[in-house]
């Protein structure tokens, strides 16, 4: 290991690793700060490759590592991670990332390469690695008071699977506000899957499960695909009976992709995975806004596109605290050409969905979609709803022409509404009998509306709440 401990006994600061190909197995490159003083950088320039991995049964800290750190009563700001390579890969759990433990802010990630590929989980027992495992990463984390830091990635080219991915994040009891998340590849984007040792999906995310607000994601690329899990996501997290946890709120999402955006299905060990784009809250904390802009975007077979507040998913959440919630974000999806949901997840039978949903008293979001041709098919929905107490969101969609057709398990639709849910998922979820938030208002606006075969717009009310307006404007329907 190289390990720089003391930036004020060292003048010059900081640790400089210069190479063609670099290869850290089972290794790590490390600087702290201890006391009130500034870290020192790290900083790996890579002409040619650089390799993280290793497996150590062994294993306290993340398989190979590059990590800046402030200790735990440290005051002063922690030192940058700068990283440049032209093929970088990280695997075995290996992670480059800046972290906070104490009072002083965590430094910033910067990460550029020409290919970058995360992939892979190891087992390990440590406080770093609270659920067990620890997947390859690039991220800033926040343990206590201090600030995580900034990430920035930049490539042509980005691989995230097996649970490989770049975020930020805030621990629970953290007060520090999480890190913000900047990724700008050039050419392709593809998370997918998940790995089975920690079953958490390959992507990019920005969560906290503490005090502090989680840190904002912003994309840039040309194409993106999110296949068996693999997602982009904000999250507000409460964990039952951890104090502290819930209460940040989640950041927003941007996400700009110059040709297309292709979401499928879900991880087929854990279906309840789905590929896709979204922020929640399962805390008093409110859920992020999204917005998308992409000429095409695809969503198939269980993917999702949405912002939802609700007492559980998962391992996290309280079902007992469906009457603290807090808001649902607002989605905006901006579709130059063509936007097309079709299927269901095969698993779960859930369907392909866009939209916004409150299971408890915060409200749910709005949903403003414009697009040239939006087709809706084979059980997919795009659809403002609420099972409980809060409201339900407004839906506005704005297109040229609309085609919904056909059914699976459920017919296709676009809809606003306030449901009763069946007794498995009031129980689950904590549900009253009947919803009593209003139904949001439905706004279509094109210039031909195409409904058949079983598919339907509508917006209903089955609980006591308002039914909303349904407002359709069509030169042809």
């Amino acid at each position: 290991s190289l390990w720089n401990p003391n930036p004020i006994g060292n003048p010059n600061g900081g640790i400089q690793v210069v190479g063609r190909d670099i290869t850290l197995n089972q290794s790590q490159i490390a600087g702290a700060t201890t006391g009130s003083g500034q870290g020192g950088n790290i900083t790996v320039n890579a002409a040619r490759s650089l390799s993280l991995g290793g497996v150590n049964a062994n294993a306290q800290a993340p398989s190979a590592w590059i990590v800046n750190q402030v200790a735990q009563k440290a005051t002063g700001n922690g030192g940058a991670v700068n990283i440049q390579a032209g093929q970088l890969t990280l695997q075995d759990g290996a992670a480059i990332e800046t972290l906070s433990l104490g009072a002083g802010a965590a430094g910033k990630v910067e990460v550029g390469a020409d290919t970058i590929t995360a992939s892979g989980t190891v087992p390990l027992k440590s406080p770093l690695a609270p659920f067990g495992s620890s997947s390859s990463r690039i991220a800033s984390e926040t343990y206590a008071s201090g600030a995580g830091g900034n990430v920035t990635v930049v490539a042509r080219q980005l691989t995230l699977k097996e649970s490989g991915g770049i975020f930020t994040n805030v621990f629970p009891g953290a007060t520090g506000r999480g890190g913000n998340v900047f990724v700008n590849v050039a050419e392709d984007i593809t998370a997918i899957g998940a790995h089975p040792l920690s079953f958490t999906p390959s992507g990019i995310g920005a969560y906290t499960i503490g005090v502090g607000n989680g840190g904002n994601i912003d994309v840039s690329t040309g194409t993106s695909h999110f296949l068996e899990g693999g997602d982009i996501f904000t999250a507000s997290i409460r964990i039952a009976g951890i104090p502290g946890t819930g209460v940040g709120n989640a950041g927003d999402i941007t996400v700009v992709a110059r040709q297309a955006i292709d979401m499928v299905g879900a991880y087929p060990i854990s279906p309840t995975l789905i590929s896709g784009i979204g922020s929640f809250t399962t805390g008093s904390g409110n859920a992020g806004n999204i917005s998308v802009t992409t000429p095409k975007l695809t969503l198939q077979a269980g993917a999702a596109l949405a912002a939802s507040t609700l007492p559980i998913t998962g391992i996290f959440g309280d079902v007992k605290q469906s009457n603290n919630l807090g808001n649902g974000g607002n989605l905006t999806v901006n579709v130059a050409d063509r936007l097309t949901l079709t299927g269901i997840n095969q698993f779960t039978k859930a369907p392909t969905n866009l939209g916004s949903t409150t299971l408890g008293n915060g409200a749910a979001g709005d949903v403003t979609i414009k697009t040239n041709h939006l087709v809706v098919q084979d059980g997919a929905s795009i659809s403002t709803s609420s099972q409980a107490t809060g409201n339900a969101g407004a839906l506005t969609i704005q297109a040229n022409d609309i085609l919904i057709e056909g059914k699976n398990i459920l017919p296709s639709a676009i809809s606003a509404s306030a449901l009763i849910a069946n007794e498995t998922a009031r129980k689950f979820y904590g549900l009253p009998g009947a919803p009593t938030g209003n139904a949001g208002r439905l706004s279509i606006t094109t210039n031909s509306l195409t409904v058949r075969d079983n598919a339907y717009v509508n917006l209903t009310n089955s609980g006591t709440g308002n039914a909303g307006q349904l407002s359709i404007q069509a030169d042809q329907v």
